[in-house]
């Protein structure tokens, strides 16, 4: 069979091209980790009289400055209607 009817599996360089491209996909994801690392999620400003919420917080709520669980956000939102 003639090289340039082999696939790119079967290629002579493959294991090389494939090394290259597993160290590229290591490199970008050492560096996705470094960038979610330094993202820092405060924790849930809901309080009151039954909950104290110590969730991540994931929304910013802009009317009142704070921040909130995705769940406590919506129960604010819906008590604004």
């Amino acid at each position: 069979m003639a090289a340039p009817t082999l696939s790119v599996l079967t290629s002579p360089d493959f294991p090389q091209t494939f090394d290259r491209v597993l160290s590229r996909l290591e490199r970008l994801v050492i560096r996705a980790e470094a960038r979610a690392a330094q993202l820092e999620l405060s924790l849930c400003d809901f309080e009151d009289e039954h909950c104290d919420c110590r969730r991540l917080a994931t929304v910013h709520h802009l009317a009142s400055e704070h921040e909130y669980c995705d769940r406590h956000f919506q129960q604010i939102e819906k008590g604004r209607e």
